[in-house]
């Protein structure tokens, strides 16, 4: 199959694509087509549901919409490493001062102290200017904390083990202590005011569980995720719930349309894992997949007669 596809210039909006293709050597001579963003896959896409596709390099190289969107990372220091800067900046002007001092009245001295054991005098000149510049370098380098660095670094590894050995950081559901990854943030753990988070995932965990729905005017919930359904009474009072042994048709329906209307695809389970994955997928920004776990124990309830029959029907569907 021979075919031409003609598109716009390089661009950074992942949300924009424009283009046309004409196939060439068909049937039906000259047939041509309009290319969108649903025909375009980005550079990282999964292959899903479909066995293949037919595609074709449009942008290559730095002309691609990610790299056009990817930027020129800036070098990041902590608050310590700042102010550590800042103080290791004085300290070279104050030895640089120092040394053009010390250059000054060297020459002074030399040429006001003119003693006989100290043989001829020497004329000055750019060559023995730099060499005196260096030698009280040298003489002053201590000014400069250059051992601190070292310090500050030992300490950091040091202090990185203290994370782990944190009771209140250690997660007992999966038996992991906290993990230090690097230790040039230590300290600015301490100094946190604000925690900002893209979307759902990042910094919460997506755990979706069945709390509470209304249906034709009653509410119904499920109490410390138990399997079972309670209908609440017009009060809203918990504790005066009342648990439900049959379902009516119209919380039937309800429950069907919870376990059949989502974008939620059953993964095949692995050899080592002990649950299914369930991975739905969310419209978002570079359409990234997350993977949650979902409840489904009030959608296919096991104490009612039907279950064995509606929970069939749903995994036929």
């Amino acid at each position: 199959m021979e075919a031409l596809i003609t598109c716009q210039h390089p661009s950074s909006d992942l949300y924009s694509f424009h283009g046309k293709i004409e196939i060439k050597n068909t049937i039906q001579h000259g047939v041509s087509g309009h290319l969108t963003t649903h025909n375009l896959l980005l550079r990282g896409s999964r292959l899903k549901d479909t066995d293949y596709i037919v595609g074709c390099a449009v942008y290559t190289g730095h002309d691609s919409k990610l790299s056009l969107n990817s930027k020129i990372r800036s070098t990041k220091f902590s608050t310590v490493e700042k102010s550590i800067n800042k103080q290791i900046l004085l300290f070279i002007t104050i030895l640089t001062f120092e040394v053009i001092f010390s250059c000054i009245m060297k020459n002074v001295f030399q040429s006001t102290y003119k003693l006989p054991y100290l043989g001829p005098e020497e004329s000055i000149n750019v060559g023995s200017v730099i060499l005196d510049f260096l030698n009280f370098t040298v003489l002053y380098n201590y000014t400069v904390p250059i051992s601190l660095y070292v310090t500050i670094e030992l300490q950091k590894f040091l202090s990185s083990f203290f994370f782990s050995w944190d009771l209140d950081m250690y997660d007992e559901a999966t038996d992991q202590p906290a993990m230090t990854n690097t230790s040039d943030l230590n300290e600015e753990l301490g100094q946190v005011d604000y925690l900002f988070a893209d979307k759902t995932g990042t910094l919460t965990e997506n755990l979706m569980v069945f709390r509470r729905c209304s249906i034709n005017g009653k509410n119904y919930m499920e109490k410390d995720c138990d399997g079972h359904l309670y209908l609440l009474p017009p009060s809203g009072n918990e504790a005066e719930a009342i648990r439900l042994t049959v379902w009516e048709p119209d919380v039937w329906h309800f429950m069907i349309c919870l376990a059949l209307c989502h974008t939620v695809q059953i993964s095949p389970p692995s050899v080592r894992a002990s649950v299914i994955e369930r991975r739905i997928e969310f419209r978002e920004s570079f359409r990234k997949k997350e993977i949650t776990q979902v409840h489904s124990s009030l959608l296919m309830h096991p104490s009612l007669p039907e279950y064995q029959v509606k929970a069939s029907s749903i995994n036929e569907q």
